[in-house]
């Protein structure tokens, strides 16, 4: 095979975990759907905060690089339209998902980008192709990345910088050279831009044991700590934040810091485990029989490879991705594993293709025979499953709004219930802080009721009077949520619609 023509298959599964979502973005809905305006919406207004050269308020991740980045998008897609291209506040809350979109194209091309390098990469270091299309397959198959190609969060730049971890360490990890002293600077570096990003990289640090010297160890911790402060610094006041909101996750039995000091009992972590495992069933058995592979390595008369080391390390740090993930479990908590754990896959295959040739072409056959129904499921994801909630959920809301027209004298929406593009604004604005004049200027009418409490505008803490119908029409509100026993006093249920509810104010 040409290195040309390997280079170009190569090109394939990049080319289409991009080009799926992206035809179909239409068809999959706007950012201020309910299931993906958090957090696509906080990162919109906390980009905006960076743009404007504020510090972000959200730092729960800590997501600064995806506000860096959404900042630098912001202002280019205003260069090239001539405008000012910093502090664009009018533009944003004017046209939010537009810029949605723009940040969005970005990172997910850097992600199928990435995809591609780290292939070709693979690739030009061990002459198998085998081994590189295993590694993409194996991207390209999990649940948990073809979400995040369908979310804008920091998954969608995790997955990159795993994978530009991955390139700094193919040339050890294949032990197609020796190592060189800048080898554990720019592997610390890209671990720390990928920490900055979101703290569950962060058992990837492992890697350090890829280094052999003390000084090279010592010089990739460095770097990473340097390179995670260096992108933290527009939230480096809230520094304290951070490390009480990670410490409350910890040791917490409920999600989000809540819930009482512990851990879930065993059923509920059974369960939890049973669930990871299920969803990334090819991730576990691919890093299973790596460290197999490498256990048996390691039996032979020589001592450890950098290939069986690799092997093995992936392996623990899947391990250890799955203890920190199994107390709150989410699918998109494992990507960071799943990704070295594709990058471990193509290793494992070059170095069973060194023994034998014949070995990388039967695992690639295995590969592609088991990725068949995972790869269609994730193209039906992008193909009928977002359309199909985005179609029903536009059905939903049209039959309340029909309904509601004909018996009220106005409709509000929940605070956080609701799918539209001024709720999104408001959800953004929660967790920024900073613009509810801006928006409360541009929009002056918009209200919305925050369940249990009161109704409010975009500003004033204490609430707004909700308007009146002269013709004495009641006033209605309308969301997801339902209301608690003490709304459901002064409200009276009156239809739904799907997962909607129109209630009439007694």
């Amino acid at each position: 095979m040409t290195s040309a023509l390997g280079i170009l298959i190569l090109m394939i599964a990049p080319l289409a975990i991009w080009l799926v979502p992206f035809l179909n973005r239409g068809r999959i809905g706007p950012f201020y759907l309910i299931g993906r305006v958090d957090p696509a919406y906080i990162y919109l207004m906390n980009s905006l905060l960076v743009s404007c050269g504020k510090n972000p308020r959200h730092i729960d991740h800590p997501g600064t690089p995806l506000q860096i980045i959404g900042a630098f998008v912001i202002g280019a897609m205003n260069a090239m339209d001539g405008r000012n291209p910093i502090c664009p506040i009018e533009e944003i809350i004017t046209r939010p998902e537009t810029y949605l979109a723009g940040i969005f194209l970005f990172v997910q091309l850097v992600a199928a980008a990435m995809t591609a390098l780290a292939g070709i990469w693979l690739y030009k270091l061990t002459r198998n192709i085998f081994a590189a299309l295993i590694l993409q397959i194996c991207i390209v198959i999990s649940p948990p990345v073809a979400g995040s190609f369908g979310v804008l969060g920091t998954e969608i730049l995790v997955i990159p910088v795993v994978l530009g971890l991955g390139l700094a360490l193919l040339p050890l990890a294949t032990d197609s050279r020796p190592e060189r002293p800048h080898d554990s600077i720019i592997a610390g570096l890209i671990l720390g831009f990928g920490l900055a990003t979101k703290v569950t990289v962060f058992p990837l640090i492992l890697y350090v044991f890829m280094f052999a010297s003390t000084k090279s160890k010592a010089k990739f911790l460095a770097a990473c700590f340097g390179s995670f402060v260096f992108w933290t610094l527009p939230m480096a006041n809230m520094y304290k934040k951070l490390i009480t909101w990670i410490v409350n996750i910890g040791i917490h039995t409920g999600h989000y810091g809540e819930g009482s000091v512990g851990v879930p009992g065993i059923a509920a972590m059974a369960a939890n485990a049973q669930s990871l495992i299920s969803e990334n069933g090819p991730a576990f058995l691919f890093a299973c029989s790596a460290g197999v592979f490498a256990v048996w390595l390691r039996g032979r008369p020589v001592k450890l490879s950098p290939p069986a080391r690799f092997m093995l390390l992936s392996f623990v740090v899947l391990m250890l991705q799955f203890l920190m993930t199994v107390k709150h479990p989410a699918g998109r908590y494992m990507v960071p594993a799943i990704v070295a754990v594709a990058v471990s896959s193509g290793v494992a295959v070059a170095a069973l293709g060194a023994i034998r040739p014949a070995f990388s072409a039967i695992c690639f056959a295995i590969v592609l025979t088991m990725g068949v129904v995972p790869a269609a499921s994730n193209f039906r994801y992008f193909d009928s499953d977002l359309p199909g909630r985005h179609a029903q959920e536009r059905s939903d809301v049209d039959r309340i709004r029909r309904i509601a027209g004909e018996r009220c004298g106005s409709l509000i929406p929940q605070t956080n219930g609701v799918s539209a593009q001024l709720s999104g604004l408001l959800f953004g604005n929660i967790f920024a802080e900073k613009f509810d004049l801006q928006l409360a200027k541009r929009y002056p009418d918009f209200v919305s009721y925050s369940v249990g409490d009161r109704f409010y505008g975009f500003t004033g803490r204490e609430g707004v009077n909700p308007p009146v119908d002269p013709g004495g029409k009641p006033l209605c509100i309308f969301g997801i949520i339902e209301l608690p026993a003490a709304d459901a006093q002064k409200f009276r249920l009156v239809a739904t619609a799907g997962q909607y509810r129109l209630y009439e104010r007694e």
